[in-house]
């Protein structure tokens, strides 16, 4: 068994855990599109050199319409979405109910590129749809906002869909820089649409402290993102689910110590519930 795409879907998993941890940091000063119009913007920036010098295959207008639409709604729909939620309720339970992907992942994997259904996929959705329910504020837990798990499972299925729109490029002969680059743009621009509209500049303080946990928070994230696209070369997208969704524990354990986030038992054996889910979905 060839363990290398393996080993780098974990890795892409710590680093994507990371990523949003720190952003959950940034929450703090900074609002959902500031925050995300500054990592994609950013990134675009970067990545332009080396696209112009190394020039990667781009494979024709189809891979580029489906790299375009994994950057509006896979990487800056989602992440709106997630970080929203981040901004209003405890990280650990919107990085686990938002990380849920691989299941989503599995499901539309059906239906968008040919691959077979699982046969405990129903139990994996039932665990993560009751797992995310444990994550639910109780009645006399007014201070918590209960959209938070229902939109973070939103934000998790348009990740699901961001994986199978990768493989798909990646299938119709698209390089991973192409992919990568086309689809940070596509978020870039859409951000920076969103920000003029609700005018998010306007007064705004940037810190060193909170620039620097945005550009750290980028980093990591976009490293994840090459090192799974680096996978999605060499193995199917199913079978690496389960150690992308290392994310969960990951997160959920990042949570605590960077954090200082204090789960109770119930979140405890949530995060256990969807996890198991998730890694039943490629099974």
């Amino acid at each position: 068994m060839n363990i290398i795409p393996f080993s780098l879907a974990l890795g892409a998993a710590f680093f994507w855990a990371l990523g949003q941890v720190l952003g959950k940091l940034v929450m703090k000063e900074l609002d959902p599109i500031t925050f995300n119009t500054i990592r994609f913007s950013s990134v675009a920036v970067a990545l332009l050199p080396l696209f112009l010098i190394l020039r990667p295959k781009t494979a024709g207008a189809w891979p580029i319409i489906i790299a375009i639409t994994a950057g509006v709604f896979g990487l800056a729909v989602a992440l709106l979405i997630l970080f929203y939620c981040m901004k209003r309720a405890p990280a650990h339970k919107i990085i686990t109910i938002g990380n849920a992907s691989p299941v989503w992942t599995a499901l539309l994997a059906i239906f968008l590129v040919g691959e077979e259904i699982a046969l405990l996929l129903p139990v994996s959705l039932a665990l993560v749809v009751g797992g995310s329910f444990l994550f639910m504020p109780r009645t006399k837990e007014t201070n918590q906002w209960r959209l938070a798990v229902p939109l973070s499972m939103v934000s998790a299925v348009l990740w699901g869909l961001d994986l199978v729109l990768r493989k798909m490029a990646i299938n119709s002969g698209m390089d991973v820089l192409a992919f990568v680059w086309i689809s940070v743009v596509a978020a870039a621009v859409f951000l920076n649409l969103a920000a003029i509209i609700k005018r998010s500049w306007k007064g705004l303080k940037l810190g060193r402290k909170i620039l620097a946990l945005t550009l750290a928070s980028t980093f990591f994230s976009h490293v994840a993102t090459f090192l799974f696209m680096f996978a999605l070369e060499i193995e199917k997208v199913s079978s690496l689910s389960p150690f992308s969704s290392a994310v969960i524990p990951f997160g959920f354990l990042m949570s605590i110590f960077l954090v200082g986030e204090k789960p109770n038992l119930r979140a405890v054996i949530g995060m256990v519930i969807v996890f198991l889910g998730v890694v039943l979905a490629a099974l």
